[in-house]
């Protein structure tokens, strides 16, 4: 395992008249990749599901393998000598190898990508393995040029296994695959935590406004509807608290719960205060 990389150093472009085949430099099914428990997936495997949540079907575990383009055929056929410079055949073979390879570079360098910015913005947290312990790698790491991809290209961080925090990555995920409504135009710029957006979602779905106050049953029903795509689920017994089933629920992996006491606030805190029950 150790110096492998995802994308390993290419010679130039030399095409042998047949085709030629590459080396696999890891296992087809990510099998001799290190384990440290549940609670992590090696970089890879990290790589793949974000792979998987940006691309859907396009994606595919042998996008890992892409080599960094080179020239492409066409320019490399102007130099060729007979007969190869002649074999349209041959040279439309290498042509559907390269713009594949050049796509699943795309793909993997997007994933890549998508990953320090997480990073960067302790959105996820990566962790090294070393002497059996699990230590976090420190968010200013992410700030030196291209650390994620000469990290997630080598597997490894000072020669040690890197491994990013599944929860945090999954419920992140979620994101990607159930995308959020848009956030209103007037909060663009602003930091908003997942609880605020869910809230803002509300108004947005629902179109509250002062003349139109949605019961808070059905707000409750909407914020359980709509919190998954915020990274939260709710305990689908909330309207029974005393059953057993709610006492022993928990949330999916990936996703954090939201409390009773936050149900109870959400369809409060989007409505207008004369729509709330007076006292006193």
């Amino acid at each position: 395992m150790s110096g492998v990389s995802i994308t390993p150093p290419q010679d130039p472009t030399r095409f042998c008249y047949g085709g030629r085949l590459l080396n696999i430099p890891i296992s087809s099914d990510g099998s001799s990749w290190p384990v440290a428990s549940d609670e992590y997936l090696y970089c890879w495997q990290a790589l793949i599901e974000v792979g998987k949540a940006l691309y859907g079907d396009e994606w595919s575990f042998y996008d890992l393998l892409a080599m960094v383009p080179q020239r492409p055929p066409g320019m490399v056929r102007a130099e060729a000598r007979s007969p190869v410079k002649e074999d349209d055949a041959f040279w439309d073979r290498e042509a559907k190898k390269w713009q594949g390879n050049w796509n699943a570079h795309k793909r993997v360098s997007a994933a890549i990508e998508w990953f320090g910015d997480e990073l960067r913005n302790s959105r996820v947290a990566a962790f090294t393995l070393k002497s059996g312990r699990m230590l976090k790698v420190e968010q200013g790491y992410w700030f030196g040029k291209a650390a994620h991809d000469a990290a997630f290209s080598a597997g490894q961080i000072g020669g040690y296994f890197l491994f990013i925090g599944r929860d945090e990555l999954m419920a992140r995920l979620a994101l990607i695959r159930e995308p959020e409504i848009a956030v209103p135009s007037t909060a663009e710029g602003l930091h908003l935590s997942p609880y605020m957006k869910l809230m803002l979602a509300i108004v947005e779905n629902s179109k509250i406004n002062p003349d139109n106050q949605p019961s808070i049953d059905s707000l409750k029903a909407e914020v359980a509807q709509l919190a998954p795509n915020f990274g939260l689920q709710v305990n689908p017994y909330y309207a029974d608290r005393d059953r057993p089933e709610y006492k022993a629920w928990s949330p999916d992996k990936g996703y954090a719960e939201l409390s009773g006491k936050m149900l109870d606030a959400i369809p409060s805190l989007v409505r207008e205060i004369p729509s709330q029950v007076r006292r006193g």
